[in-house]
């Protein structure tokens, strides 16, 4: 599998269900590619803080400053 298939699969593997095969496929490119599993582990935090931050009981438009906190904290998380 290239790692542009990968990359595709890693995004639509929280949005929908993929395929087993597909999914059995995913697996094991992860296995042999390090910079598909960095980018597999950026997307499922991303996903987590996007999560965090959008089912909170007071849903809101974030200011400026929020949205330069939730920036640091992203790149903190991401390295």
């Amino acid at each position: 599998m290239p790692c542009k298939q990968a990359t595709l699969y890693i995004e639509q593997q929280n949005a929908a269900d993929i395929a087993f095969f597909q999914r059995i496929r995913l697996k094991a490119h992860l296995i042999s590619c390090k910079w598909c599993r960095a980018y597999s582990r950026k997307v499922q935090a991303m996903e987590s803080m996007m999560k965090k931050m959008f089912t909170q009981n007071n849903p809101k438009k974030l200011n400026n400053t929020e949205l330069q906190v939730f920036k640091e904290k992203l790149k903190e998380r991401l390295k």
